[in-house]
Parts: structure tokens; sequence; C-alpha cells
């Protein structure tokens, strides 16, 4: 799998932002997901539209 240039998966990334989301989460903003799930808020709203494209 291809692995970014500090070594995690997007895969991982993906995953890390999906945990940031706990039972009574419906929504969360993109500093919040950045925020719980240790990503740069960069990352995190990239991969969060990314995610968004496909439903």
């Amino acid at each position: 799998m291809p692995r970014t240039q500090g070594g995690e998966s997007v895969l991982s990334r993906v995953v890390r932002i999906v945990e940031a989301f706990g039972p009574g989460d419906s929504a969360l903003t993109i500093t919040e997901i950045a925020r719980r799930s240790g990503l740069h808020i960069a990352t995190a709203s990239r991969l969060v539209e990314e995610l968004g494209s496909f439903g």
C-alpha cells in the first residue's frame, strides 16, 4: 500500500478520521476531526472532502 512521506498509509489516516467519531457524533467540524485524529487540519480537510465525494 502506498505510504505518505511520514510513513503512514493513507488508509491508516482515513481510519483515524473514522475513529474520531464517537457514538453520539453525527457531525464534527474539520477542526475537531483534525484534533481528535491527530492529523494536520489540511490533511484532515483533504481526506474528508475526498471521503464525502464517495458519499
